[in-house]
């Protein structure tokens, strides 16, 4: 049975974008869409998507910048406001869960409303202290009621409270850089295309990169421990977790792709981030074609392990 839901997904620069969402269990799905600041690049996360996706926007074609299993980056076309049908379909036909659709609406930020009316008039003000009591003299005969006194006036407004702290930092930057492998040797070093970023403090770093390598030795290709690193400006390269590495190995004659995502906490200021590496035995990695290194500097949250 498919549910259809109903989500914002974007608020940048002024534009939104709405989308309902049409989803299966167990097969390619969409959770969010946000576009970049220049209105220029789109962000389809979800779940299940293949390595080469057909994307298609109002009837346009959109040929994905990158793709993982969680997320593809695609061309935001220059449509008019409007609502358009986003596709995203990893096989023939639409059955089996192989095409996913959004409904996506493009429009401009409303003007700001009127003031509202002027609220009601305050409480009266406190009643002033009770004078001390005289004497008690003799008592006298019951006088008539007199009339009620006049209402006090208002009492002066309040002073102004203080200023509430600055909210989280929403998202700064998403980007994509793409450029050949760099044959990797026994020294630690970006392998994949580094992309420089800035960081808030309390932001999260969502880095997502690929490298493409191989071997033509008989012997095949070992020993090469692959990581997502970042490096700060005039600092020294880092892994982002050092003890978790990925050891890859290649077939004869053969080029592999090698795909990696980390997800980096504790930044503050200008880094490079990307796919590092080195080979700890024989190198007889002499084969290398195109990388890719996707990053998103996300608001300030809790991480999940």
């Amino acid at each position: 049975m498919s549910a259809r839901v109903r989500l914002l997904v974007g608020l940048v620069a002024g534009a939104s974008l709405v989308a309902t969402v049409s989803a299966e269990q167990n097969a390619v799905t969409i959770q969010g869409v946000v576009s970049d600041a220049t209105h220029t690049t789109l962000l389809v996360a979800g779940t299940n998507f293949c390595a080469a996706p057909a994307v298609a926007m109002g009837g346009v074609p959109l040929s994905p910048y990158s793709s993982t299993p969680t997320q593809l980056l695609v061309p935001q076309p220059a449509l008019p406001p409007g609502t358009y049908s986003l596709v995203v379909s990893c096989g023939p036909g639409n059955g089996s869960g192989k095409t996913v659709s959004f409904d996506v609406t493009i429009g401009s930020v409303g003007p700001k409303g009127d003031q509202g009316d002027r609220g009601d008039q305050g409480l009266a003000g406190v009643q002033g202290e009770t004078g001390a009591q005289g004497a008690t003299g003799p008592q006298g005969p019951t006088g008539p009621q007199g009339p009620q006194g006049a209402t006090g006036p208002q009492g002066p407004q309040g002073p102004q409270g203080i200023q509430g702290p600055a909210g989280p930092a929403s998202i700064s930057s998403v980007g994509t850089r793409r450029a050949a492998t760099t044959a990797p040797d026994a020294t630690l070093r970006f392998l994949s295309a580094p992309l420089p970023i800035t960081v808030i403090t309390g932001q999260i770093v969502v880095v997502s990169a690929q490298v493409a390598l191989g071997t033509s030795s008989a012997a095949g290709a070992t020993a090469l421990r692959l990581w997502i690193c970042y490096q700060q400006n005039g600092g020294a390269l880092t892994q982002a977790h050092g003890i978790d590495w990925v050891q890859a190995a290649a077939a004869t004659n053969s080029v592999n792709v090698y795909p990696l995502t980390d997800t980096i906490t504790g930044l503050a200021g200008t880094y490079t981030v990307g796919m590092c590496g080195m080979v700890t035995s024989t190198n007889n990695w002499n084969l290398h074609d195109w990388s890719y290194t996707n990053v998103q500097v996300l608001p300030a949250g809790t991480t999940v392990n």
